[in-house]
């Protein structure tokens, strides 16, 4: 087995926003990173192995968002009640699911 881990191929971009009212906050680089689209769907890949689907489910329940990250399905609901982190979820009634692509994002560092 191939222990060997390489980072997933990227675009790394600084942006300098212009400086509103001279707020020294709004005049510093931000940095982005852009995945590509094989690395998300190598991302989701994983995601589905660990859960042990055939094919990468559409959404994924907090329970399996909760193994997949690693955090508590407490926390994901912190998480969305306060907006901490910018991991979208859908709500149908009651039930909320986590499409499985915005959680590889998130595994990505796509979003923050």
């Amino acid at each position: 087995m191939n222990h060997h881990h390489e980072s997933p191929p990227c675009l790394s971009i600084a942006i300098r926003l212009p400086a509103a009212n001279h707020d020294p906050v709004f005049n510093k680089p931000i940095r982005v990173m852009i995945m590509s689209d094989s690395a998300i769907l190598k991302i989701t890949k994983a995601i589905s192995d660990q859960l042990g689907y055939e094919r990468p489910p559409v959404t994924l329940t907090p329970q399996e968002t909760s193994q997949v990250l690693g955090a508590t399905v407490g926390t994901l609901e912190v998480w969305r009640s306060t907006g901490r982190y910018n991991l979208p979820y859908v709500k149908v009634g009651r039930l909320v699911r986590y499409p499985t692509k915005s959680v590889a994002e998130f595994l990505a560092g796509e979003r923050k």
